[in-house]
Formats: structure tokens, sequence, C-alpha cells
């Protein structure tokens, strides 16, 4: 969609600037996690951190990238680049609504980023952060990890 181009061209490469950031000091947190979910995905900026930092990514783990539009998760689609065919980090790429996350069993992430998606969800943050609890697994070690500093 044109929109999707815009948004691709343009408005990505700040968090891009993040994902770099958010990938470095969560980067036990991410060693540790079975699945990862980001929340507003956007065109993939945190992947794309997370396979520089991990190119052979981390066995046994599943990095949900989920997003509102289909048009930006196609851009994610295309610009999320695996380095090999042996990436052992499961991409799975999931539309959602950030405020219900339907689609995402209770209790089952261990660690939910979001660059810019949960704050761009506009007059709905009670309800977002709503369905990340509902999705994050109860126990001291799951993380929410907000980048829109």
């Amino acid at each position: 969609s044109a929109q999707a181009d815009l948004y691709s061209n343009q408005a990505s490469r700040l968090t891009e600037l993040h994902g770099a950031d958010l990938v470095t000091v969560l980067k036990d947190d991410i060693l540790k996690a079975r699945t990862i979910l980001d929340v507003g995905c956007s065109t993939g900026a945190f992947a794309k951190d997370y396979i520089q930092q991990f190119p052979k990514g981390v066995p046994g783990q599943t990095l949900i990238l989920s997003d509102f539009s289909a048009g930006i998760l196609q851009k994610a689609k295309e610009t999320v680049v695996v380095p090999s065919t042996d990436f052992q980090t499961k991409l799975v790429y999931q539309e959602e609504d950030g405020t219900k996350l339907e689609g995402i069993p209770d209790n089952s992430v261990d660690l939910v980023v979001s660059l810019f998606g949960v704050f761009l969800i506009p007059d709905q943050e009670a309800a977002t952060l709503k369905a990340i609890q509902r999705v994050l697994k109860k126990g001291n070690d799951s993380v929410f990890a907000n980048g829109s500093w």
C-alpha cells in the first residue's frame, strides 16, 4: 500500500536506531526467552537488529512479529532477511490488533518488545498493556520492554 511504502521509506529509519539499543539492552533476556513477541513490529526494525546481534539465531526460539497493518507486515517480510538456511530462530509474521492480541495464547510469551508500536496505539494504552500482561508468562523472568524513549 502507499501508506506502507511511505512509512517504510521515512519513519522506519527512526525505529531502526532504537532497535539496536533495545537488542543490546535485552541481550540476556533474549537469550533466555523461548518466545518473543514484537507488538507493532512495523517494518521489522527489532528483528533486523536481532538478526545482526544473533546471526545464527537462538535454538528453540520463536520471534513473533505482529502488526495491525497487513501492508506494513508485508514490508517486514520483504525487508527482514534471514542470513542463512540454518538460522535457528523461527520467525512468525502475524497480523494482530495490539489492544487485543487475540492470536496469542495466554501465558505464552517470555519477552514482549515494542519499539514504538504500543506508544502509537491511540488512546488504547490500558487495553494494550492488559493484552500484553495476559500473554506474558507468569513469573519473575517475563519482561515487557518499550523502546519509545
